[in-house]
């Protein structure tokens, strides 16, 4: 739980160490410098990610850690990204802020950057962009783009119940199994690592046993970090709760959309160099033909033409006619990942959780060319076909209807228990 006494209000020597910190690109921490050598690392290699949560490859962990300014050392024969909490910390936040993208090719998951938003990234000073990276990791930010699942109460809060629970003298990890366990299944290493690059706290590592990963000797504070965090649960706490601000961010099935600036005018007396912020594009409404091709199991599948005009209700009848299943008043939802990595659910109007599949249209489900959706059938049985985008095409203005253009094995029988008699390599979760 937070500390909420050690986190009251900033006394006035702690106002002077925010009005007098400078942040360039190596102070308060190293979060800019590290960021921009990931880009420049990604940018115009087309690597191609690995895994079903399109992890970096492993062949550049050590390149990549060897340029960061913060190295870290391991003893492990086949580290995974998370193995390298600085560089799964960094690819977080790349992706979260949409300066990375993933482009399908066939099967291949290629890693780009998208220029029009760096552009828009370089034009940014120090302080903007420190701060642009701060609010996105604390308030925006979802480790479900890595494969992870999202934290019971959010990262803000999670991070300032570790910094409240830091003594004066520090905390010693390494050999304290209670406090080893805290930051990583807790806080997470991610979160911790992230926490050191912002300047936030200090970080002493020590020497890795054979077979052992990143392993934390002690962390502390800084003047910096305690000040900011302590101003972050001020302007962030709701009647002093800080879980209220993170429902209310987090209070519906379509997450709102991100703007950067939220704690702009509260810190502008700090930091009043702090005029721009990043403007992400908005994803408008494709008008055009999608084909998708729709898998329920590995072999059998339908491909499916419709117009992007057609709301969701139109494309969940013609799956269900394509596998001749019967809806019978089933209820469905539509579930897809937005360019921030959380999970965006469309729902059947009588589960009366907004929004509708009745109301949103297909085109305004922001896929790209070979991602996937889910559109999940009958709670009970719990069908859950994957859509992947395969084709978009001009918009035809002769197609009044969705079409079935390929089919590909046979549909399983609908009423009975999937798992009974569904040939495992056709099993549809």
């Amino acid at each position: 739980m937070i500390d909420a006494k050690k986190l009251s209000s900033l006394s006035k020597e702690e106002q002077k160490i925010l009005v007098k910190q400078v942040i360039t690109e190596d102070s308060p921490g190293v979060i800019l410098k590290d960021f921009q050598t990931l880009i420049d690392f990604v940018k115009g290699k087309n690597l191609q990610l690995t895994g079903i949560n399109n992890q970096l490859p492993m062949s550049i962990y050590e390149s990549v850690n060897a340029k960061l300014e913060q190295p870290i050392e391991l003893f492990l024969q086949r580290p995974q990204q998370k193995s390298y909490p600085n560089i799964n910390g960094l690819y977080w936040l790349l992706r979260a802020i949409s300066l990375a993208y993933i482009k399908f090719d066939g099967k291949k998951a290629i890693l780009m950057i998208d220029e029009q938003l760096l552009q828009s990234w370089l034009k940014l000073n120090a302080t903007e962009r420190y701060f642009t990276l701060l609010e996105n990791w604390l308030l925006h930010a979802s480790v479900e783009i890595l494969g992870e699942h999202p934290s019971r109460i959010g990262t803000l809060a999670e991070c300032l119940s570790f910094f409240s629970d830091i003594p004066n003298k520090g905390m010693k990890i390494a050999g304290d199994k209670q406090a080893e366990e805290r930051i990583r299944y807790s806080l997470e290493l991610i979160n911790l690592s992230l926490l050191g690059s912002f300047g936030l706290i200090k970080i002493e590592q020590a020497k890795p046993s054979a077979g052992k990963g990143w392993t934390i000797a002690k962390v502390e504070h800084t003047l910096f970090g305690d000040a900011l965090l302590k101003y972050l649960y001020q302007i962030n706490s709701v009647d002093g709760d800080i879980l209220g601000s993170f429902f209310s961010i987090f209070s519906s099935n379509a997450p709102k959309e991100v703007v950067f600036g939220q704690w702009q005018s509260a810190f502008n007396p700090y930091f009043p160099e702090w005029t721009n912020n990043l403007i992400l594009p908005k994803l408008g409404l494709i008008k055009a033909t999608y084909i998708f091709k729709v898998f329920l199991g590995k072999k059998t599948y339908r491909q499916i033409v419709i117009s992007t005009e057609e709301v969701l209700d139109s494309l969940a009848n013609i799956i269900l006619d394509a596998f001749e299943f019967d809806d019978r008043w089933h209820l469905h939802r539509f579930i897809y990942k937005d360019r921030f990595g959380r999970t965006v659910w469309i729902n059947h109007p009588e589960v009366r959780e907004a929004p509708f599949s009745s109301e949103v249209t297909v085109g305004e489900i922001p896929l790209r060319l070979g991602e996937t959706m889910i559109y999940n059938f009958d709670f009970g049985d719990d069908w859950k076909f994957s859509l992947l985008l395969e084709a978009i095409e001009p918009f035809d203005p002769n197609l009044s209807n969705p079409k079935i253009i390929t089919s590909q094995g046979k549909s399983p029988t609908q009423y009975h228990d999937p798992d009974s008699d569904w040939d495992e390599d056709e099993s549809y979760y």
